[in-house]
């Protein structure tokens, strides 16, 4: 196995204006490590890191659950059967469509009524004429 030289930058102090000074260090490096791909110059003090995805996925099962939850405890205010519902856009709707409904109605068969009447009248008026 061919040794592969490599130039790191390790600190080496920090200087009173902010600047830090880094001088080179020459690392060899042994080989790529079978399991995560990542270089090591002793393979007896490797220590193979970020090869699961565990916290992925509990993180992804935590936000699929939670949307859930979400989900199965909030109901539609227009779907609500419940009549003794205390959410408030359930009751406001209900009364909403309750005096709606009531108004309209009361409008439209007034409306209707006369709309009836205006062509009843007429057509009895013109079958008369026809005699």
């Amino acid at each position: 196995m061919p040794l592969k030289p490599k130039v790191r930058l390790v600190r080496k102090r920090k200087r009173r204006g902010g600047a830090t000074r880094y001088r080179p260090k020459a690392v060899v490096t042994i080989g790529n490590c079978g399991s995560c791909g990542k270089e090591f110059v002793n393979p007896l003090t490797h220590v193979c890191t970020g090869g699961g995805d565990f916290a992925e996925r509990a993180a992804a099962k935590r936000k699929a659950d939670a949307a859930a939850r979400r989900a199965a405890s909030r109901h539609e205010y227009s779907e609500c059967e419940d009549q003794d519902c205390t959410a408030f856009p359930c009751r406001v709707y209900r009364e909403g469509y309750a005096m709606g409904h009531g108004i309209g109605y009361g409008s439209g068969k007034a409306d209707g009524l006369a709309e009836g009447y205006r062509e009843g009248y007429a057509a009895g008026s013109a079958s008369s004429e026809g005699k």
